[in-house]
């Protein structure tokens, strides 16, 4: 399409314009002059050109319509209308332009008829300044700005059956923001305010210093704390960390709390329960260990009762009766009745010798006079005179001493452990062990390397069931018993007892 000729008209444009150099192309806005008509490109400088991505002989000829984006074609063609209408001498608005590379760009267009002596006028002039990136901004800022909505709602509606309040507060600890707030609080209770104007004193400056720390070291830190409310001390668990901007400086703290009030009840009745089960624990194993000492006061008087008829009725009565015997035979001449008088002695003595171990093994006098450590050594000899087990006995210095019952039952315990170590492990030697331990606790090991067996497997005959009962009187005395054992590789049995004076 040719350049038309704009004769007078021209002329007049350049007076309105101020003179021609208006139009120099360094001129940073963009402009143009579009016929009235036909809305065409008439004259267009390289700032339009290059907003728009033409060269100037690419633009001029081509129309209003073929640069605008379709979507604001109809409100451009009502712009121009209005304008000619003579209802105003300008019009400004904005529109989005197809760029030539086909992307949108944005212009705020200011149109005015030119007063050329036509009526109407024939022509008008157009500036247009390109606004696409503060449109980019906008979008942008609104799209971040409705983000941010919906994550607040959406923060909202989580929090919304939530016991969890979160609040923020600058760095003067001023209140700025504050979601999910307890019913017996108002959002204006807080906004602008501080701690100080808020809790006690002693709460405040608790709560601020805190805060203060979380600002200056930009660590978070976590605590229980408590508020002093007019219905009772309330326990809050409450998280506080540094509240950073976009260049990450800290500009306040942001908090989250959560009251636990009801849970910290709970836990105290539940440690009053517990203190109060333990104590009863406490008294029912006190009250065990008296009755298991008592019960082993009462065999060891039993013992030592039976052990006394033994040695001062029934021997006795055997020595009388062996004097008797042995008087008889001298004073007989009969060989079948002197024959019969000497098995009769025989047989007393062995029953006089049955009488006294039957007494010793009721009753130890080691018991009665040596201390725990003295009276299994004792022990010792005693099973091997008696069996032939070769005991080897290993004991510290010096032992703690220990009760009388404790220390009947730990030698009665050990003689079984022994003799079961003859029964039932086919060992020739054990190890007998005796030690303490620092916080007053007893240790016997009774050890060999016999046959061993599996503890978690049953028996049958009934060979464990000294330990079962062993077992069940340690633990009345608040003791234990440990067995350790392996088929063919041994057996160590552990009795560990506490010292009572």
């Amino acid at each position: 399409m040719s350049k038309p000729d704009f004769g007078k008209s021209e002329a007049a444009i350049a007076r309105q314009l101020g003179g021609e150099y208006l139009w120099h192309d360094n001129i940073s806005i963009g402009m143009a002059i579009l016929s009235s008509k036909k809305n065409v490109f008439l004259r267009v400088n390289r700032a339009l050109c290059q907003f728009l991505g033409y060269s100037k002989k690419e633009l001029l000829g081509q129309t209003v319509r073929d640069i605008t984006h379709p979507d604001d074609l109809a409100t451009t063609m009502i712009k121009i209308r209005q304008l000619h209408s003579g209802g105003r001498p300008y019009s400004r608005f904005e529109k989005r332009y197809l760029h030539k590379n086909g992307k949108i760009v944005w212009g705020e267009v200011n149109s005015s008829l030119v007063d050329d002596g036509s009526q109407p006028p024939q022509y008008r002039i157009t500036q247009v300044v390109d606004i696409t990136r503060r449109k980019e901004t906008e979008e942008a800022l609104q799209l971040s700005n409705e983000s941010l909505r919906i994550s607040n709602d959406r923060f909202r509606i989580a929090l919304s059956g939530s016991p969890t309040v979160v609040f923020t507060q600058d760095r003067e600890l001023r209140y700025t923001w504050i979601c999910n707030i307890a019913p017996h609080f108002k959002v204006e209770d807080f906004l602008g305010k501080r701690d100080s104007d808020i809790f006690t004193p002693s709460e405040a400056r608790r709560f601020m210093q805190v805060k203060r720390k979380v600002m200056k070291t930009g660590v978070g830190h976590r605590e229980e704390v408590t508020i002093d409310m007019p219905a009772g001390k309330t326990f809050h668990d409450t998280i506080t960390e540094p509240l950073r901007d976009g260049s990450g400086k800290i500009t306040g703290v942001i908090c989250a709390t959560i009251e636990v009030t009801a849970r910290k009840r709970l836990e105290e009745r539940l440690k009053q329960t517990n203190d109060s089960l333990e104590q009863k624990v406490k008294d029912r194993t006190l009250r065990l260990r008296q009755l298991a000492e008592k019960l082993t006061r009462a065999e060891h008087t039993e013992r030592r009762r039976v052990a006394d008829i033994l040695h001062e009725q029934l021997q006795q009565h055997l020595c009388g009766m062996k004097f008797r015997v042995s008087h008889l035979k001298e004073e007989s001449s009969t060989p079948t009745l002197i024959s019969w008088a000497d098995q009769l002695v025989k047989d007393l003595d062995e029953s006089i010798q049955l009488t006294r171990t039957l007494t010793t093994d009721l009753h130890p006098p080691v018991l009665s006079h040596l201390g725990i450590k003295n009276a299994l050594e004792w022990l010792a000899a005693d099973v091997r005179k008696k069996t032939g087990l070769s005991v080897i006995v290993r004991t510290p210095k010096r032992v703690p001493p220990i009760s009388g019952e404790l220390k009947t039952f730990a030698f009665e315990a050990v003689r079984e452990l022994l003799l079961n170590v003859v029964k039932h492990t086919q060992a020739k030697t054990a190890e007998l062990r005796l030690g303490s331990t620092q916080n007053d606790l007893i240790r016997i090991e009774v050890k060999d390397t016999g046959v061993g067996f599996d503890p978690k497997q049953s028996n049958e005959e009934g060979s464990r069931f000294g330990l079962f009962r062993i077992q069940e009187r340690a633990e009345s005395f608040g003791g234990r018993l440990e067995v350790a054992s392996q088929p063919k590789k041994g057996t160590c049995v552990t009795l560990i007892l506490p010292i009572y004076r």
